[in-house]
């Protein structure tokens, strides 16, 4: 975990989008700690290039650069692929994927890994181009 000062870069990924995101760190502060949780650093984000403004996010999830922020997340994306890819071994599990798999263009709530690795199984078992 990287240490972050006021004025630092720091970078994250954007849950609902998968985008990279950040700028200068204007604060560090602790959450509130819970029963379930205990207290963690997080930091007050001016968003540069952003209509935004300001964002809040834990230091366990940003990064120093966005460079280290998009290595993170394409290692994740791949990691997520490489399980999709072991569950389609035949054109029947492919099949049961797309039913299990948001697979389908519906905004924030497509699965992007695993609309890809259905058009990778697709071109494999059937010849089929999907965009």
């Amino acid at each position: 975990m990287a240490n972050f000062n006021i004025n630092d870069n720091a970078y994250f990924i954007e849950n609902w989008t998968d985008n990279v995101i950040g700028g200068k760190v204007l604060d560090v502060r602790l959450t509130k700690a819970t029963d379930q949780y205990p207290s963690e650093p997080y930091l007050v984000i001016k968003i540069e290039g952003s209509r935004y403004d300001k964002r809040e996010q834990l230091v366990s999830k940003c990064y120093p650069t966005r460079e280290a922020a998009l290595a993170a997340r394409d290692s994740k994306n791949e990691e997520t692929k490489n399980k999709y890819r072991e569950q389609i071994q035949t054109p029947e599990d492919l099949v049961q994927f797309m039913y299990d798999y948001t697979v389908s263009c519906a905004e924030e709530y497509t699965d992007w890994e695993a609309r890809a690795v259905a058009a990778e199984k697709a071109k494999e078992f059937f010849g089929l181009e999907l965009d």
